[in-house]
């Protein structure tokens, strides 16, 4: 029985992979190619049936004869089963098998929970992916008011990268967690990095010969209504022989006026992932304090709070503030900070100090967002950089009863400037249509792209 699953598994996986190469198409349009002027059309749907989902894009630049596009199938055989193939991502602990660190992008008016020590592998059409498989088995079982849920995963693509994890995810009354362990092996092409540096730190260029690595993962959380912790380990493959370390640790505490959150990662020497990417030795914190003041009687939430992201061992960090007003029809934000900075505060080639507000607002089925942008470089000579954003849509209430013909629509433009010289400006527009029946829905989205570059 296991024999035949897996090959249906692998002719499902041969016949993915040959539609997607056979996708790549030649498109001709009736517009002037040039430097300066790129546009594109891309059409997106998701259909979701009883026991899965099948999703595809195509896009195509029509200032150039070529288009492209995948499409991705999820199966549900068993409420406990699942079965993926085509155009995948991975996810949780599988995506840390590939680059463990923790994000530098700051937000200090947004809470922050600890990452779920699970897998995930989710359906991407929105950019080309390797074309690959994955199966995730996931029972529940009850134990005393406790949601037991034992789960495998196994994955694999046509860059020949293979993946599995297993573990348990518990969830209780007040309380959640995950444990989990992740292993994966891909082949690494031939490379030559000039810019490798030796466990001495002595410049060292390395060659990498075309072989197998191997790379493991081990994670844990803990979750409730007030605070959380996760804990992680691994090793990645040392081109010097042997493997490599890393840790990760974040922590959360919640309160109704007050929310703290904190990451640390730490890996001792340079690796390479599995996708080429050189990973230098580092020791990261991040921190974000947010304050929330919410007024029920007028229906508002007013938030401020920073962030704060430091790389000890290359000397530099980043600093956001900002604060936040959201009342039932408007959504206010602004920040200001000082990104790439070195120590002591010594501005470098990059070193910038960003200014940024925003403002949504939304009446009935109608939507605006205006937002601005500007960073002020300070390293050379003082510039400028400024990005200007508005957006309007329209989002039919009650969908059941709209017509076909009315679809939910959005236009929205971008100019960007350098030191009040526009040398960038794009337009896009995208409608979408929902239609669902008692068995089946379908989501169809089409959207249109036309960028200008000075």
């Amino acid at each position: 029985m296991s024999k035949l699953f897996f090959c249906i598994l692998y002719l499902v996986i041969s016949e993915f992979i040959y539609a997607a190469e056979q996708f790549h198409i030649n498109v001709s349009a009736g517009l002037s190619a040039d430097n300066i002027h790129d546009t594109s059309f891309s059409v997106k749907t998701i259909l979701d049936f009883p026991y899965g989902k099948l999703s595809g894009v195509f896009t195509t630049p029509l200032t150039k004869p070529a288009a492209n596009g995948n499409i991705s199938l999820s199966i549900n055989p068993f409420p406990w089963c699942t079965l993926k193939t085509g155009s995948l991502s991975l996810s949780g602990i599988l995506q840390r098998l590939i680059n463990p660190k923790i994000t530098s992008s700051l937000h200090p008016v947004s809470a922050r929970s600890v990452t779920r020590a699970i897998p995930e592998i989710k359906n991407r059409t929105s950019q080309l992916r390797p074309i690959g498989a994955a199966i995730f088995l996931k029972p529940q079982l009850f134990l005393r008011k406790v949601l037991l849920s034992p789960f495998i995963t196994l994955y694999g693509d046509e860059n020949t990268m293979f993946a599995s994890s297993a573990g348990i995810e518990y969830t209780a009354d007040k309380i959640s967690g995950s444990t989990s362990v992740a292993l994966s092996t891909y082949l690494l092409e031939q490379t030559d990095f000039t810019n490798w540096f030796s466990p001495s730190d002595t410049p060292l260029p390395v060659y990498l010969p075309r072989t197998r690595y191997f790379n493991a993962a081990l994670e844990t959380e803990i979750t409730g209504k007030y605070a959380g912790i996760y804990f992680g380990t691994g090793a990645v493959p040392s081109l010097f022989g042997g493997f490599i370390p890393w840790f990760r640790n974040e922590t959360f505490f919640s309160s109704r006026y007050l929310h703290i959150s904190s990451a640390i990662f730490w890996v001792p020497h340079t690796f390479i992932t599995s996708d080429g990417t050189t990973i230098s030795k580092r020791l990261e914190i991040s921190c974000t304090p947010l304050i929330q003041i919410p007024f029920n009687q007028w229906d508002t939430i007013f938030k401020t709070g920073a962030a704060l992201f430091i790389n000890i061992s290359s000397h530099t960090g980043k600093f956001l503030t900002g604060c936040d007003i959201s009342t039932k029809h408007i959504h206010i934000r602004c920040t200001a900070g000082w990104t790439n900075w070195q120590f002591p505060f010594k501005p470098d080639s990059v070193t910038s100090i960003p200014i940024k507000a925003s403002a949504d607002f939304s009446f009935f089925s109608f939507y605006y967002t205006v937002s601005s942008a500007a960073e002020l470089f300070l390293a050379g000579s003082l510039h400028t950089q400024q990005k200007y954003t508005f957006s309007a849509g329209f989002r039919p209430i009650g969908t059941e009863s709209i017509p076909l013909y009315i679809p939910q629509t959005r236009l929205s433009t971008n100019i960007s400037c350098r030191d009040g010289n526009m040398y960038s400006w794009d337009l896009s527009g995208r409608c979408s249509w929902k239609i669902h029946n008692r068995y089946t829905t379908i989501r169809v989205y089409v959207e249109y792209t036309y960028k200008y570059t000075s």
